[in-house]
């Protein structure tokens, strides 16, 4: 699960940076990325036990 979270995560950040050089990038679309983006990086320090979502 961790791998999978993790992997998604540099996904997300890869599909930022490619939409950002291809100048396809629209601010909605690069929202929704960089809020998975965010979630991911949550989730993932969620699962290795500092909590953070239960901040949120």
């Amino acid at each position: 699960m961790e791998i999978f979270l993790a992997l998604l995560g540099f996904f997300s950040l890869g599909l930022i940076v490619w939409l950002l050089l291809k100048d396809y990038a629209t601010p909605a679309l690069a929202f929704i990325s960089v809020s998975i983006s965010v979630a991911c990086i949550l989730l993932i320090l969620e699962q290795l036990g500092f909590g953070v979502g239960a901040a949120l």
